[in-house]
């Protein structure tokens, strides 16, 4: 009903506010190709030799693991270069060594989405899909794949965005659309709220006693609404019936 459905949207706003920890003195280090520095909710890891795990944060990362997001959570990998990408909910990665000309971090992107912001200098990252391959120079962008297409999204900097069709490049201000067979479709971004709202953080400022809930969904939502009031959005979201996100 509306009421759940508003429940629902509190909660994710309320959820995105707490981002990614970043703290310089833990992730990669030399001996690592990557590692983990941060999740929310629940992610999984695979190595070449080990089978999926619950992931934990500071988990090294190196060539061949995989981390897969599960509904409703997100994580944020650091490179040994300092890269780093914030991988969105039902989304998976897969650590690739980078191409024989090339020791820039290769990241295959096999479903999900992906954001890479850089607050320093432009920095170059090495993209994979299932459908296209991408050398990307810049600060800020957004990777997205879909079942029969990816898209990339240039907020700051430049990318080749190659298919088994050709290539084009992808300036700021430009998205491209990659399917397999085809020349990368290149066209202006025009409306950009939709594509970043996923990743930015927003401060938690609707009451819950606004959405007057009845009796019933009081019951339901309790402990996710103790969670809430408490200051504890992760709890609250944990507690949050899984039925009422549909």
């Amino acid at each position: 009903d509306e009421l759940v459905a508003a429940a629902s949207r509190w909660l994710i706003l309320a959820l995105l506010v707490v981002g990614p920890r970043c703290d310089s003195a833990q992730g990669a280090n030399s001996a690592q190709r990557g590692a983990l520095i941060d999740k929310q909710g629940q992610v999984v890891h695979r190595s070449a030799s080990q089978p999926e795990s619950s992931a934990k944060e500071n988990q090294p990362l190196d060539y061949g693991d995989r981390l897969r997001t599960l509904e409703l959570s997100r994580a944020l990998v650091r490179f040994s270069d300092l890269t780093e990408m914030r991988m969105r909910e039902l989304s998976s990665l897969e650590i690739l060594p980078p191409p024989s000309d090339s020791n820039k971090p290769l990241a295959r992107l096999l479903r999900g989405a992906l954001y890479f912001f850089s607050r320093e200098k432009p920095r170059e990252v090495q993209i994979q899909t299932p459908h296209a391959t991408g050398g990307a120079r810049g600060t800020e962008f957004v990777v997205e794949v879909f079942d029969d297409r990816t898209e990339l999204t240039m907020f700051d900097g430049e990318v080749e965005l190659s298919t088994d069709a050709g290539s084009r490049v992808v300036s700021t201000g430009f998205q491209g659309i990659a399917r397999p067979g085809q020349l990368p479709l290149v066209r202006p971004l025009i409306e950009v709220t939709n594509i970043v709202q996923w990743w930015l953080y927003y401060p938690a400022v609707l009451d819950p006693a606004d959405l007057e809930f009845n009796s019933a969904d009081s019951s339901r939502l309790g402990a996710s609404l103790a969670a809430y009031r408490s200051g504890d959005l992760l709890g609250a979201l944990e507690a949050f019936p899984a039925s009422s996100w549909h």
